[in-house]
């Protein structure tokens, strides 16, 4: 059963970079009409002020616990998420690989992030600052890499 799963990983990781060059290409040459950016920005807003208000409805109104501080901490990081995507409301953003691949790989920090509070919620105290630390360095420190050195073979360490 290993080789057959080893056999399909590399044509599932090739599918993966298929996917994000045509989505890269596509928005890169097909322009958005103004009506639908317009209402993508706005859901961006949108989002950003849930995240915001839920997080400081968490910290004024809730009680403290353990799983409290864990959903105030994933409303702030979405917060900053949807904050981080009003960059796209400058001309021309998504032309810019090198800013638009930092965008992606910062995103790619919402697996990790989410990842810790349903193991919280499914597991109450296994998640220790030890093992929060190994689960949201790596990609971190991937972005910061692909920051210092832009290579296309950093980014997609940090995608894959």
């Amino acid at each position: 059963m290993d080789k057959k799963i080893a056999a399909v990983a590399p044509r599932s990781v090739k599918c993966a970079l298929i996917e994000y060059k045509c989505v890269i290409l596509l928005h890169n040459h097909v322009p958005m009409s103004p009506f639908f950016e317009n209402l993508a920005h706005f859901t961006h807003g949108m989002a950003f002020a849930l995240f915001l208000l839920s997080a400081v409805f968490l910290r004024i109104f809730m009680r403290e616990g353990r799983l409290a501080k864990f959903l105030f901490v994933e409303m702030v990081f979405w917060a900053f998420i949807q904050l981080k995507d009003f960059g796209y409301l400058i001309p021309g953003y998504w032309h810019n690989e090198y800013a638009s691949n930092i965008h992606l790989s910062i995103d790619n920090w919402c697996v990790p992030i989410t990842m810790l509070l349903f193991f919280e919620i499914v597991s109450p105290k296994w998640v220790t600052l030890r093992k929060a630390v190994l689960v949201v360095v790596p990609p971190v420190l991937l972005t910061l890499l692909y920051i210092l050195v832009p290579s296309q073979e950093v980014f997609m360490a940090g995608i894959i």
